[in-house]
């Protein structure tokens, strides 16, 4: 690989690694219960949904509207998608098609 495609390739991929932490954090997100996490006194956790919440308000305030369901299954097809990218970009290809869509958070 020559070094200008290596570049390249290495920013795609620090592109797609903040994306997948987005998008795992978003879908993390929308499938914690916060009241219950409250009630068991999960404060560490709780810290990081206030982290969430605080980084991408935009989209978690869209996880509590009317679009909801929209908002939560969009995210999760962008976690899965970014996911079968890297997997294809490190070469994985049949792991990478056999899982997709790969949504463990």
């Amino acid at each position: 690989m020559c070094n200008n495609t290596k570049k390249k390739w290495l920013k795609a991929n620090n592109h797609l690694s903040k994306l997948e932490k987005k998008y795992f954090d978003l879908v993390w997100y929308a499938r914690s219960d916060k009241d219950k996490l409250l009630e068991d006194e999960r404060y560490e956790i709780l810290s990081i949904l206030n982290r969430i919440e605080s980084e991408y308000k935009q989209e978690t305030d869209s996880l509590y509207s009317d679009d909801c369901d929209w908002s939560h299954g969009f995210n999760s097809g962008v976690l899965s998608t970014i996911r079968l990218i890297q997997g294809l970009m490190e070469g994985d290809f049949d792991v990478s098609v056999d899982e997709f869509p790969f949504l463990d958070t």
